[in-house]
């Protein structure tokens, strides 16, 4: 009889950066015209589902944490036909414009579902939103069958790179914008969590927009706010954000006269542990020595 393969961790009591009530009244009033601001979510919706593409397994089981209004299971419905597909939010408001099963949960606290449910656990920029990656990454590994993927995306330390650098050359003080991770943390995390076959990649996506208001109308219809604990406690006067913006159009314009803004995304993919699956040789095993090879 064969024992089951588990994911065990140790978690680390931190505070928490994100308050659940705090980012769900933020999606509560993004919730009605969030959709219509929603084209760079797609389009890393789409990248990220294209990685199922790689792989010959079947999704038959898929739960889709922090699906939002549903952009992945429109998505994957077509190009998987899974027999069960679950969106799962912590925002009632979001879920609302979902189709099909829905469910509402909190990522970090245990699933309410029973271990080795999925096939496919899947994530798309959800996770600049938690407070504890690591339990959430272990949440979702224990509702994975054996040799079931986990596929996630979140951003990257070099997103909004441009404010970052207006922000710091005209002397603003305080943190604008959410702490993110870099990509050598985020394999860190995955890997540390027991997940198999782990692989880290990125891409750094360029938009562009034709005014600051632009800017600004897209990142409030998505409902992101600063919730950085680290940001300034007092209002930024009037001429010092003019002095942000002018450094930002001298340095950060495209040729056509459009603002440049950096998205980097960091994509997760691991397996749950299977007898299966390729596994690396004891070091000194080798048969055949690499010398043979460069002959």
């Amino acid at each position: 009889m064969t024992q089951n393969k588990t994911i065990s961790i140790q978690f680390e009591e931190e505070e928490k950066l994100f308050p659940v009530h705090t980012v769900q009244n933020m999606y509560k009033k993004a919730a009605p015209h969030y959709n219509a601001h929603a084209a760079i979510t797609e389009e890393i919706a789409h990248r990220l589902a294209d990685r199922l593409l790689d792989t010959k397994q079947k999704f038959e089981s898929v739960l889709d944490l922090g699906a939002g209004t549903g952009i992945l299971q429109k998505i994957i419905t077509p190009q998987q036909n899974p027999k069960t597909f679950i969106s799962a939010d912590f925002s009632q408001t979001m879920l609302g414009q979902a189709q099909g099963l829905k469910v509402n949960l909190n990522a970090e606290e245990e699933l309410p579902f029973a271990n080795q449910t999925f096939d496919l656990v899947i994530s798309n920029l959800m996770l600049p939103w938690v407070n504890d990656v690591a339990k959430c990454l272990h949440m979702s590994g224990k509702v994975l069958k054996e040799n079931g993927l986990l596929l996630a995306s979140t951003l990257g330390s070099e997103s909004f790179s441009e404010f970052r650098h207006a922000f710091e050359e005209t002397g603003l003080g305080g943190s604008h914008i959410i702490p993110l991770p870099d990509i050598q943390s985020v394999g860190a995390v995955l890997q540390r969590r027991g997940f198999a076959l782990p692989v880290i990649d990125r891409d750094i996506i360029k938009m562009s927009y034709p005014s600051f208001e632009a800017i600004f109308a897209d990142i409030k219809a998505l409902g992101a706010r600063n919730l950085n604990p680290n940001k300034a406690k007092s209002l930024t006067s009037r001429s010092a954000w003019q002095k942000m913006e002018n450094f930002y159009r001298e340095n950060h314009t495209l040729e056509d006269g459009s603002l440049c803004l950096t998205l980097e995304v960091i994509y997760l993919h691991g397996w749950r542990p299977h007898q299966s699956q390729q596994k690396a040789l004891k070091p000194g095993s080798a048969k055949t020595s690499l010398a043979t090879f460069l002959k």
